[in-house]
């Protein structure tokens, strides 16, 4: 007779089921709650679709298996001295704030339900890790990934100073042309100095975003061109040299210095 699969092959199919699931509502299938009238999973009326419904069910289970087994704990503490199970917890957290929002109908919250549920994924899909770390082949092969990433950590640090210290030097001085106007007469004197919005406005949580994405391409070597010919394009572009120089050196010194 064929062999029953054991609880290692088990807890995998339904991992990958599981995953596979929850990757698919997320990119085509979750859609706001409906109210007025439409199809859902080819069916009229359908608040949400059948696979979405499905989805739910599985993480409640998983929810519900969670609450029991901290119940029948005999020390609650040791609970959360397990790595996995904190991971659980924030997996539930971001699901419950995805879940609850879901069924509100604004744009607003609709994005918020998305956002965490996506974050929500990422974490099953690491959680997944501590399947594998039962395995007698893959065991201590990730407690050695594990180690090394809390080795890495100093040199992460490291390179984020360089990295926020050269995006924000940088995306000031390749930006200060687009806000700062500069007239002058047909005789070269300063006529006017303008400011764009009259100088207020100018801060958004975009301009966080681009200050980042300025510096981490470059982390890996990618330097675009600087349009411009003034000298904050030229000063921009030499800390652009400095800064992919130091970063490549500080990665070659983390492999040296790990492997």
């Amino acid at each position: 007779m064929r062999p029953r699969p054991g609880f290692f092959e088990n807890a995998l199919i339904f991992l990958v089921v599981f995953l596979l699931l929850y990757s698919f509502v997320l990119l085509v299938d979750y859609f706001p709650l409906n109210i007025y009238n439409e199809k859902r999973s080819g069916i009229q009326n359908l608040r949400i679709p059948i696979t979405e419904i499905l989805l739910h069910i599985c993480i409640w289970s998983l929810i519900v298996d969670k609450i029991q087994q901290f119940i029948l704990m005999d020390n609650k503490a040791d609970y959360f001295e397990e790595i996995w199970n904190i991971m659980d917890l924030a997996a539930f957290i971001f699901y419950l704030v995805g879940f609850i929002t879901r069924f509100i109908v604004t744009e607003a919250l609709f994005q918020t339900s998305k956002i965490f549920l996506c974050l929500d994924l990422i974490i099953w899909f690491i959680r997944t890790l501590h399947l594998f770390a039962a395995y007698e082949q893959l065991g201590p092969k990730l407690a050695l990934i594990i180690n090394t990433m809390k080795d890495m950590v100093f040199f992460v640090c490291f390179i984020l100073i360089f990295l926020f210290g050269f995006s924000i030097t940088s995306w000031s001085l390749i930006t200060t042309t687009a806000q700062v106007n500069w007239t002058y007469t047909d005789d070269g004197k300063l006529y006017n100095t303008t400011v764009v919005n009259g100088g207020s406005g100018l801060w958004t949580w975009r301009y966080l975003r681009n200050v980042i994405n300025y510096g981490i391409w470059k982390v890996f070597g990618q330097v675009d061109p600087i349009a411009g010919n003034d000298a904050y394009s030229d000063v921009a572009w030499v800390l652009a040299l400095i800064f992919v120089t130091l970063s490549n050196a500080l990665l070659l010194n983390v492999l040296i210095a790990l492997f």
